[in-house]
């Protein structure tokens, strides 16, 4: 199918070609007879990607049991998937396979993972962004490169051209995050499909994460597969929660090249600073986690980059902080840690990453609760910068604005010391703690003074 597929949209182009003078049948022929192993190479190479997405969502199907039962009820609302024409389990056979520890199998998630490509491209045909030049290298990617670089011009004039380009998204990102990522992000965020894949296409490019991702491809073969897995996890779940953060910071507009161009190249210059201006207890983390790594065989400047994006989510919200304050990068990231040293915010992070995931519902609270802590400490971080300006350290500044509000810290500490305390914190306890660190934020923000 695939193959045909672009065999149809070669013919197309090539149509419209003949018409022109100088291409004759011969040259037609000749050059789709140039183009065989071209072609092979783009079908295998979907192939190869998708096999690889089916792969990572099954082993995490235990774990993601209840999502895909909620996602095959989503594909039937939207997607016009009927259980019973593709001998997927109703309600009562998933609780029944549940009860047995038996779980969707891979042609299951073969056909979700079908059904929401379909159903992507469907929404992203009429997305308003879809003509949008930075998503012509989706475009190009449909087609051999012998043909781009003879007939750019005329492949930008392709008649199924927005079909082409929402096809490829479609297949790319799911191929990325997996078949489950659009319809847990719209239950979480209320943003429809063709808001999510714009965020996580400029996420995804913030973090350069398609780079990364096809470092690891080319370890095949050469380290175990389930370290390729661990990896590429660790890719989507950065991805996963810039999407969020991107969808629902309202104060950034959302534009590819914009985006790009406020956060890419600083994102870089964040993820240099790693982990050399780490505070010790996550210096130490950082340590085993690339440590990991390189006893699994991973190379070492592969083995960094992956280890740097376990801490580099913060990347996005010290950037805006700079971008608002003017205060340079360096000076926001030791803030940064600097406060979360003086409340324990990063044992608080490390501690919310520790928690045990039962459910669905678990992985959604803690993904949360990591999302509103980042929130927190980037508000009250701006608040530092923007009332304790001037020279000084960074733990100096954050010690003379702990003083100023030494009353409003109290609870806030009491509270964290209460539940350092805890021998087995449960999830409401994180809860009320992350909602008492939103109020320190906003009683200690600075005072907006009124315009004349």
């Amino acid at each position: 199918m695939d193959c045909s597929d672009h065999e149809v949209n070669i013919k197309i182009l090539l149509n419209n070609l003949a018409r022109k003078k100088g291409f004759s049948p011969q040259k037609r022929s000749a050059l789709l007879k140039s183009m065989t192993d071209d072609v092979s190479t783009l079908v295998l190479e979907n192939n190869y990607r998708q096999v690889q997405a089916i792969g990572l969502a099954y082993s995490e199907v235990e774990y993601r049991n209840k999502e895909f039962a909620d996602l095959i009820v989503y594909l039937e609302k939207n997607a016009g998937l009927v259980r019973e024409l593709e001998f997927l389990p109703n309600h009562e056979q998933m609780e029944e396979r549940t009860g047995k520890q038996q779980y969707l199998t891979r042609p299951e998630i073969s056909v979700l993972t079908s059904y929401m490509k379909m159903y992507l491209k469907q929404e992203l045909v009429s997305a308003p962004y879809i003509d949008d030049e930075y998503l012509q290298a989706n475009l190009f990617a449909a087609f051999p490169r012998q043909l781009k670089r003879q007939y750019e011009k005329e492949i930008l004039q392709h008649p199924l051209r927005r079909e082409l380009v929402a096809t490829q998204l479609a297949n790319t990102l799911v191929n990325l995050v997996g078949p489950s990522f659009i319809y847990r992000m719209a239950d979480s965020t209320g943003a429809s499909p063709a808001e999510i894949v714009k965020a996580a296409i400029i996420a995804r490019d913030i973090f350069q994460v398609q780079k990364c991702w096809e470092q690891i491809e080319a370890l095949d073969y050469k380290i175990a597969s389930s370290v390729q897995d661990e990896m590429m996890t660790r890719l989507t779940r950065l991805l996963r929660r810039a999407t969020r953060w991107l969808l629902g910071n309202k104060t950034i507009e959302l534009d590819f090249s914009a985006s790009n161009a406020m956060f890419q190249h600083k994102t870089e210059l964040v993820q240099a600073m790693l982990p050399a201006r780490l505070p010790p207890d996550l210096h130490v983390l950082f340590d085993a986690k690339y440590q990991q790594l390189i006893d699994s065989g991973v190379g070492d400047k592969l083995a960094m980059q992956l280890a740097q994006c376990e801490f580099l989510f913060p990347a996005v919200s010290i950037i805006q902080i700079s971008n608002e304050t003017g205060e340079k990068l360096a000076a926001i990231v030791e803030v940064y840690y600097a406060l979360g040293e003086e409340l324990q915010l990063n044992w608080l992070g490390k501690i919310i990453n520790q928690l045990d995931v039962n459910s669905n519902w678990h992985a959604l609270a803690r993904e949360t609760y990591l999302d509103n802590l980042l929130w927190q400490q980037r508000a009250l971080t701006q608040n530092i910068v923007a009332t304790v300006p001037g020279a000084g350290s960074a733990k100096s500044k954050v010690a003379l604005w702990s003083k100023r509000h030494r009353d409003s810290l109290l609870r806030a500490r009491t509270m964290l010391a209460q539940l350092q305390a805890e021998s087995a914190p449960d999830y409401s306890m994180f809860s009320v703690v992350l909602r008492e660190l939103h109020s320190l934020a906003d009683s200690t923000a600075p005072v907006k003074q009124d315009v004349a």
